[in-house]
């Protein structure tokens, strides 16, 4: 009987092994990016749901967003009458599997995520509506520049100037000093050290159809048992807060008290 003999090297084996073994593929920054991107273009978001719930006997006001997979958002708020509406372009950064901020060419910058098949945003969290065909991917869509109220907040420590509170807005109630990061949180100190907590912020810029006049608003989200003294015993909701932002130089105010930008 004649034998054959079958020679099979470790480098054959090693790939053999390599070939049968499935791999899952790691989460990326682009394929974190483009699931974002494809979730939140493939539909309108609105509060429907919530408008059916209401039996206040009030007009309730209804919201819509569309961000579109071409890069053009709008948006329109109305009740018994109209309250706000506009358009323009968008892009995104994601920060996250399900986080992202979103430029705006109006100069606003928000944060964004989505939970539960919802899209919360800086004000309102908004549920799918009316389905789009995406006809476009992230990578096509021109990129919107941050705002430059935007650029001259982030990477910068902002501490408070002694004496600029408010009679009715204690030094309790804000940070001693806060840091705004790109990825759309901060970083706030609070009572000098005794207490600190990491949140979520967003800027809206005016509606220059309804309030061109108005200024930027700076939109702080504070997380559950924070360091905001506003709540019982310093355990708070999550709750949101809105106040105008004042950019003069390196001073900013909001909240009643003012900023100095430190090295």
């Amino acid at each position: 009987m004649k034998r054959t003999i079958v020679t099979i090297s470790i480098l054959s084996l090693t790939l053999l092994g390599a070939a049968c073994t499935k791999k899952s593929s790691p989460i990326t920054k682009q394929n974190t990016t483009k699931k974002f991107f494809s979730t939140l273009t493939k539909n309108s978001w609105c509060n429907r749901d919530e408008i059916k719930g209401d039996h206040s006997g009030l007009a309730p006001t209804s919201r819509t967003f569309s961000f579109r997979s071409d890069g053009a958002y709008d948006y329109s708020f109305f009740s018994d009458y109209p309250e706000g509406a506009g358009s323009g372009h968008w892009s995104m950064k994601a920060t996250g599997q399900n986080t992202a901020v979103l430029f705006l060419d109006s100069g606003s910058a928000y944060f964004a995520a989505l939970e539960k098949g919802k899209l919360r945003l800086p004000l309102f969290t908004l549920g799918p509506c009316d389905p789009f065909k995406n006809t476009t991917s992230v990578d096509t869509v021109p990129p919107v520049a941050p705002s430059s109220s935007y650029l001259h907040l982030v990477n910068r420590n902002w501490e408070k100037i002694s004496g600029t509170d408010i009679p009715n807005n204690p030094d309790a109630f804000t940070p001693t000093s806060i840091l705004f990061h790109e990825d759309g949180t901060y970083d706030g100190i609070f009572r000098n050290g005794e207490c600190q907590h990491q949140g979520e912020w967003s800027l809206i810029a005016p509606d220059i159809t309804f309030s061109p006049n108005d200024p930027v608003q700076l939109v702080r989200r504070i997380p559950t048992k924070s360091c905001d003294n506003r709540g019982a015993s310093g355990i708070t909701s999550v709750s949101t807060l809105v106040y105008d932002l004042t950019i003069n130089g390196d001073t900013i105010s909001f909240e009643g008290s003012t900023y100095q930008a430190t090295p």
